[in-house]
């Protein structure tokens, strides 16, 4: 067993009184008695009636449980033989042990009525079973555990006042019978008066720690008032610090502990803990993060586990502050509004105008009433930590009745320029002193045709690709200000130039035949638009013939009286006031002689003698123009008949004088001044 921190004589010499008689005594007639805290009442427990009497004392008198005065006094009805009793620190519950039986009774003060353990009314009051015989109960300072000593069992039962059940069961000497917690919680004392001993039992671990040889027949304890064992740890608290935020590189923390008379221990920025006291400074420390501990140690050396702990941010760097918007200078404008920022977020503001010194502002600040001539204005940031910007931003701007003279000159992108390509113009105002605002108008002779306003760097610019081919006089004219006067600027001559277009040529047929139809199509594009006019198509250098541009910029031009072989066809743009005329490139056109071809065939084949036979001839050209004229039906060298050809080309010739044989039939077309003759191939007629 581990030895106690003081010699068991001097840690109990004035906590533990034994009067064996006296105890015997009491025992015998039942005077044990604990008195509720929470409540004026003392519970006495009967050990020849089995019950427990409430005093009130207030009256030192008897309570009559029940409240029927017609039955006379009602006590609580408890196990056999109760002995030892024990109320909780809340006064909440009593505890109550009966040998008779070896049960402990639990008491609701609330109702004076004893509880039913498992909570099943059932099987009629239930109890907790103990040790035999139970004789002395303690309960702990927190209320969590009774202590039951067991006389004829030789051991303590552990009952957790949660469940009201045991927990733990530990042997101690012979014959156990009083018992007492320590002030703190930390042990439990019992009496054995088998052996003549005390044990000590450690609350934490439910274990006998130690074994002291006392006096003969010990029964019981009084009331625990010597030294105590402590083990209990001091708790510590800051009751002084730096702010969160700080700019500076000190720091003083005071502190204190729950117990009197401790000392401390100090740890910064997460080093080892030393002896201090409070308060506790530091100097000189650096910027960023830190983090302070204090730990409280009481008398006992019990050392706080939990040390008290504070996070503080050290920040010594100013912040910078802008100012991002001005009044314009010259002004004539006698109010002032002016924006701004830092660079640290969160912060505040300080400002100063005309060396009146600096006071707190927002963003923007606003001034009014301003008298003319020259104003200086001020700011500074202050960051969160108090540190401020120790070279403020500074503005100076003069107010005047009069505004300003401005000149305004005008510059071209691109001069001279092709009709639909884009120019800029750009206008830039300019003053003796400051940056003119305001708009710029852009003005072709007498109409405008554009504005802009003018950035910080006094320019306004403007882009069109909307100007007509030819001349155009521009100019820019700023409109003024409160500040500044208008102005315009001299005029620039913008040329604006035709601009270049592109043909090209297609043939709907090429080769094409000799008297056959052909469309030359000519197409012309042009960047920014579609040109417009006529086209002139060439054969060689010789014109053949006009189209008219449609809305997509094509012309077309149809003829059929090309004559056979080859044709260099140009088509040529002659423009109009937005693009230059143009040539396409030569297309070599081909007129072929016109042919024909005959083809047969006949109705029915084979066929009976006798029978009727139909034999058609179709004529076709390569112009695709339709023959006229006649065929003329052949039987090898001899002429059957002939037809004319119809409106389709066709021509028919029917006959039932055909022997019997295959008979070799043939087709000739005859031709015209047009179309050349030609004799289809040759058709074998089987006649049966």
């Amino acid at each position: 067993m581990r030895k106690l921190s003081k010699p068991i004589s001097s840690a109990i010499q004035k906590g533990i009184a034994i009067s064996c008689i006296a105890c015997l005594i009491s025992a015998l007639v039942g005077l044990s008695f604990s008195i509720a805290k929470a409540q004026p009442f003392a519970y006495v427990p009967n050990f020849g009636e089995h019950t427990v009497s409430v005093i009130d004392t207030a009256t030192t008198t008897e309570v009559d449980v029940d409240g029927n005065p017609g039955n006379g006094i009602t006590r609580i009805p408890v196990g056999d033989f109760p002995q030892g009793i024990a109320v909780t620190p809340d006064g909440a519950f009593v505890y109550v042990t009966s040998q008779g039986n070896s049960t402990v009774s639990v008491i609701d003060t609330a109702t004076n009525t004893e509880l039913d353990v498992d909570g099943n009314p059932a099987n009629g009051v239930t109890r907790i079973p103990v040790g035999v015989n139970p004789f002395g109960v303690a309960v702990t300072p927190d209320g969590a555990f009774v202590y039951v000593t067991n006389p004829s069992s030789n051991n303590v039962s552990v009952i957790d006042t949660s469940t009201n059940t045991v927990t733990t069961t530990i042997q101690v000497g012979s014959t156990p019978t009083g018992v007492v917690v320590t002030p703190n919680g930390a042990f439990v004392y019992v009496a054995n008066s088998g052996d003549n001993t005390v044990s000590v039992i450690d609350t934490s671990t439910k274990t006998v720690t130690h074994t002291v040889l006392v006096g003969s027949f010990p029964f019981a304890f009084g009331q625990f008032i010597g030294p105590v064992i402590d083990t209990s740890a001091p708790n510590t608290t800051i009751t002084a610090s730096p702010p969160a935020l700080s700019n500076s590189t000190s720091a003083s923390f005071s502190f204190t502990s729950d117990e009197a008379g401790s000392s401390f221990e100090c740890s910064l920025d997460s080093g080892a803990f030393t002896a201090c006291a409070s308060p506790k400074s530091y100097i000189n420390l650096s910027e960023g993060n830190h983090s302070f501990q204090v730990r409280g140690k009481d008398a006992a050396n019990n050392v706080d586990a939990t040390p008290a702990t504070f996070s503080w941010t050290i920040d010594i760097s100013p912040p910078e502050t802008t100012i991002t918007s001005a009044p314009a200078n010259p002004t004539n404008n006698t109010g002032a509004s002016f924006s701004f920022t830092s660079t640290e977020a969160n912060s505040t503001f300080q400002c100063n105008l005309d060396s009146a010194g600096f006071s707190a502002c927002v963003n923007p600040q606003d001034y009014t009433g301003l008298a003319t001539g020259g104003h200086t204005f001020q700011v500074r940031a202050v960051d969160p930590a108090g540190n401020f910007d120790t070279t403020p931003a500074s503005y100076t701007w003069t107010i005047t009745t009069v505004a300003a003279g401005t000149t305004t000159t005008l510059t071209s992108s691109l001069n001279p320029s092709t009709w639909g390509q884009s120019v800029t113009f750009t206008a830039t105002v300019t003053a003796a002193a400051g940056t003119p605002t305001g708009t710029v108008t852009f003005m072709d002779g007498a109409v405008a045709i554009g504005s802009a306003a003018l950035n910080s760097s006094g320019q306004a610019s403007f882009s069109t690709a909307a100007l007509s081919v030819g001349t155009h006089s521009i100019t820019g004219v700023y409109g003024g200000s409160a500040s500044f006067g208008s102005s315009t600027s001299a005029a620039i001559t913008q040329t604006v130039n035709r601009a270049a277009s592109t043909t090209t040529l297609a043939s709907s047929a090429n080769p094409s035949a000799l008297e056959q139809i052909v469309t030359f199509t000519a197409s012309i594009s042009g960047a920014g638009g579609v040109p417009t006019g006529t086209v002139t198509f060439l054969d060689g250098n010789t014109s053949v013939g006009t189209g008219t541009l449609n809305a997509s910029g094509q012309a077309t031009f149809s003829t059929s009286s090309l004559a056979t072989g080859s044709h260099n066809i140009k088509a040529v743009y002659g423009g109009d006031g937005t693009f230059l005329g143009s040539n396409s490139g030569t297309l070599k056109q081909t007129v072929q002689n016109i042919t024909t071809t005959t083809t047969l065939s006949s109705s029915l084949n084979p066929s009976l003698v006798g029978q009727a036979v139909t034999f058609t001839a179709q004529v076709t050209s390569s112009s695709g123009g339709i023959p006229t004229g006649t065929v003329t039906f052949k039987d090898g060298g001899k002429t059957l008949g002939t037809a004319t050809l119809s409106a389709s080309g066709q021509a028919s010739f029917s006959t039932s004088s055909l022997k019997k044989g295959s008979q070799k039939i043939t087709a000739v077309y005859g031709g015209n001044a047009t179309f050349p003759t030609s004799t289809s191939a040759t058709l074998t007629q089987v006649v049966q």
